[in-house]
């Protein structure tokens, strides 16, 4: 959550269309909440591999919890199925997750328009973590 409306930069709406043609509330680009909740599990599959399985979902919501909703914003939300593998040494680890989202919602905006989000079929997550 941010309580920030707009960053004061104009959007790509602004842009294309011109300061005079654009509505108010779409001039500039929104400083928008988001989320992403993930649940899942793991199973061991050596003493230094293992791989896992998590359902994730993320967006923008169209509205924010805190401050307005005032400015350019892509709201909506995917759901992904996410296979992984980590791998872990001594002092080290690192994984790799693969997330397919098999589910895409564009919403609405806060002004009742309707929503352009863009969502992309499946991502790449690599981490690798180093013990200090």
């Amino acid at each position: 959550m941010n309580p920030r409306e707009t960053n004061r930069t104009e959007s790509i709406v602004t842009g294309l269309v011109g300061s005079a043609a654009t509505a108010d509330h779409l001039r500039y680009n929104s400083v928008p909440d988001q989320f992403l909740v993930m649940a899942g599990g793991s199973v061991a599959l050596g003493d230094r591999l293992s791989a896992g399985l998590a359902l994730r979902w993320e967006g923008v919501p169209p509205r924010d919890l805190v401050g307005g909703n005032d400015g350019f914003r892509r709201p909506g939300y995917v759901v992904a199925l996410a296979p992984g593998l980590s791998w872990s040494g001594d002092g080290w680890s690192a994984g790799l997750s693969v997330p397919w989202n098999f589910l895409k919602n564009r919403l609405d905006n806060a002004q009742g328009e309707p929503g352009d989000a863009t969502f992309a079929d499946w991502s790449l997550i690599l981490s690798v973590t180093v013990d200090f």
